[in-house]
């Protein structure tokens, strides 16, 4: 229990002692932040909101004077929080040192003025399982500046970051200490999806496998296979994002191929024979596991692929919806549609019925059998994994109106969102996750 022996007194407002007996406010109590426990004695107050704490209690919770948080009397103990530590890059922690925050970062702020969650960020550098701390950064909205602070294990743990390569077994490692802590909660259960693991899974489910891709590993011999069913085939990362990770080959006759793919700008060359292909391959990826899929003939507009990225997330109650889900054209010649690779986003209402022309009774038959195979893959994912708070969802249409879908990102950006003139869903977006997280922690009601 932290402070040892020393007992703070606290003084609360009223209405948080509805229920409690009164006789007992002198009595020693617990106050809990995050993983923190310390002993402390309870004074009713004249402040109908505020809770005073004293300065050096402050301080030892690593929290600032004027901070907002959530809080709630249970069984003896004071829970002040939830606690939400974001896992995140080690570039977004060293722009934050320097008073620098990124737009996603801003959105996460403003989302917390409303869940008012004690938030913090950290990345790999920051972690001690030791002393159970965390050494993260919190944003002091009363000087308006980053503060480094040495904080308590949270309540819940949100994982944003830690996907690099370089990095990838220092961030599993940590993730994997985590799972020891068993009081902490996570927002997602997962923190990536392998892309083979994902189609075994999905496999498995009757009313979803004709929805999926052929899907094999990658081997020089599923790769001729392939080719003798398909003249077009997907070579993808089974850890991958933003479709830096993805080749499209296309065989054009007996020993021509043409690969394309979209790392840092579009790529479209020839080879002339499959093993060169191969080596192609084999240099792209350097080493990394890898699938190979059928092509997908997936609808396009003036040539270009169109598919769908669907944000589907748990609210403040724990109940699942599809926040939205955007259409992504891609560019001419471009083998995907993220939009780092430079695609443009619809909202899919407008893109229906003012590109495609589609009815809005069309319209509305098309988003009850999205939303009801989004639902049942979210769920299906859940089984197999656990819960999770939101999900990013890849899907497209074919020329005949099938859904296909494409594959699944536990950690999804919001670029799409935030490429929309859409500023209500933009802050859905962010505020979900930061409710949800209260939801878990006991501190929604």
């Amino acid at each position: 229990m932290g402070n040892g022996e020393c007992t703070h007194k606290i003084g609360i407002p009223k209405i948080l002692l509805n229920g409690m007996d009164i006789s007992k406010l002198n009595e020693f109590t617990i106050l809990k932040v995050g993983y923190s426990e310390h002993r402390v004695i309870l004074e009713s107050n004249s402040h109908d909101t505020s809770i005073e704490l004293p300065k050096s209690l402050i301080e030892d919770l690593s929290l600032y004077i004027g901070q907002t948080s959530n809080a709630y009397l249970n069984n003896g103990k004071l829970h002040l929080g939830p606690v939400v530590a974001v896992f995140t890059s080690k570039g977004l922690i060293k722009k934050a040192k320097k008073q620098i925050c990124s737009p996603n970062i801003q959105e996460y702020l403003k989302a917390n003025e409303t869940a008012q969650c004690i938030l913090y960020f950290f990345c790999i550098d920051d972690v001690d399982f030791i002393k159970l701390k965390i050494n993260g950064m919190i944003y002091n909205h009363i000087k308006a500046l980053w503060e480094k602070r040495s904080f308590p294990i949270p309540d819940v743990l949100y994982d944003r970051g830690g996907s690099r390569r370089e990095f990838l077994n220092v961030s599993n490692y940590i993730r994997n200490q985590f799972t020891r802590i068993s009081e902490l909660k996570k927002v997602n259960a997962q923190s990536f999806f392998d892309k083979y693991s994902l189609y075994e899974v999905l496999s498995k489910y009757e009313d979803i496998k004709p929805h999926l891709p052929i899907t094999k590993s990658y081997s020089k011999k599923n790769l001729r296979n392939l080719f003798k069913e398909s003249k077009t085939l997907y070579i993808k990362a089974c850890l991958g994002s933003n479709g830096k990770s993805v080749m499209r080959v296309v065989k054009e006759s007996k020993n021509l191929f043409r690969y394309s793919t979209a790392r840092n700008k579009i790529v479209s060359k020839t080879t002339n024979s499959l093993s060169k292909l191969i080596q192609v391959i084999d240099s792209f990826f350097e080493g990394r596991d890898l699938i190979i899929q059928k092509e997908i003939e997936l609808m396009k507009i003036n040539d270009c692929l169109v598919d769908m990225r669907a944000t589907v997330q748990r609210d403040s109650k724990g109940k699942l919806g599809i926040t939205i889900y955007v259409v992504r054209v891609g560019q001419l010649q471009s083998p995907v549609t993220s939009t780092a690779s430079g695609s443009s986003v619809y909202i899919f209402e407008d893109f229906f019925k003012n590109i495609m022309k589609y009815s809005d009774k069309k319209i509305a038959s098309m988003k009850l059998e999205i939303d009801d195979f989004l639902i049942k893959i979210y769920h299906y994912l859940e089984n197999e994994y656990g819960s999770f708070g939101e999900m990013g969802l890849d899907f497209g249409l074919d020329a005949n109106g099938k859904l296909w879908f494409i594959e699944s990102n536990s950690k999804p950006a919001k670029t799409t969102i935030h490429l929309l003139d859409r500023d209500d869903v933009l802050e859905r977006s962010y505020l979900y996750p930061l409710e949800y997280a209260k939801y878990l922690a006991s501190f929604q009601k």
